[in-house]
């Protein structure tokens, strides 16, 4: 093997190596890219269900002032998060009459 050819081998070796380290380096960079748009997702997701908690919360207590009870046990029956995050029961008393009875 002459010179030159040799000088060519070692180049072309260099090459390929910068090439294999630079494959590695972005690779490495689109995991980091990925994980951290996961974790964005995951923070979304999280304020999302926050946000419709806090909703819950504030229905909740705006019925309350509002004495619309219900309302309130509406919101309970059909809202699963309101269900979960209010920590209210409504009871329905439901009136009953008396027999009108008429002492002799």
């Amino acid at each position: 093997m002459s010179g030159n050819e040799m000088k060519n081998v070692v180049t072309q070796t260099e090459n390929e190596f910068k090439k294999k380290v630079q494959a590695e380096k972005e690779k490495q960079i689109k995991e980091i890219v990925q994980d951290l748009l996961e974790k964005i997702e995951s923070k979304k997701d999280g304020i999302r269900k926050l946000n419709e908690e806090k909703k819950a919360l504030e229905t909740s207590l705006d019925d309350l002032k509002n004495g619309r009870l219900d309302k309130l046990a509406e919101l309970l029956e059909k809202n699963p998060i309101a269900k979960e995050v209010v920590k209210i029961e409504v009871h329905k008393i439901e009136y009953v009459p008396l027999p009108y009875v008429v002492e002799k």
